[in-house]
């Protein structure tokens, strides 16, 4: 993966790489998503921020999940399918929290779990090397907010 690039406006740019044992409509539904943030300015990290999150969210998330397909499913064959489908995948936080995103219901929902785990690694990676430069640049402080926008990169051959 290329190092993350320091853009003329003060921005940084990180990039995304789908990989073959990932699923590829959940890598370019959330890598578009976080890409448009980029350019509307909503992707940000923080200098010297440790991101939390709270696990009643995604407990509650999956909780409410699982209700709709009971609820909706026209048969128990429709419920198992539907509940394995849910049971492959991990709870995500959309705008990713890393990059400035709310841990909250309205930005969760299931996505791949080897997709999830592939692009959370990703997107970390590169906000570390940029923390590591934030820290030894006498320019920054803890709490600046540093603007982040996303390149998706070709799958490697």
């Amino acid at each position: 993966m290329p190092a993350p690039v320091q853009n003329a406006d003060g921005s940084w740019t990180i990039h995304m790489r789908s990989q073959s044992d990932w699923n590829g409509q959940d890598f370019q539904t959330k890598a578009d998503h976080l890409q448009q943030l980029g350019k509307d300015g909503k992707l940000e990290m923080t200098v010297g921020e440790k991101v939390s999150r709270s696990s009643h969210h995604t407990r509650d998330w999956r909780t409410n999940a699982e209700e709709e397909i009971l609820n909706t499913s026209a048969d128990q064959a429709e419920v198992n399918r539907r509940i394995a489908t849910l049971d492959s995948q991990q709870i995500d936080h959309l705008h990713e929290l890393q990059l400035g995103g709310k841990d909250g219901a309205s930005n969760l929902w299931a996505l791949d779990a080897a997709t999830n785990h592939g692009m959370g690694g990703q997107i970390n990676g590169q906000l570390q090397q940029i923390q590591t430069i934030a820290k030894n640049d006498p320019n920054f402080k803890d709490g600046d907010k540093i603007p982040i926008k996303i390149e998706i990169l070709p799958p490697k051959p």
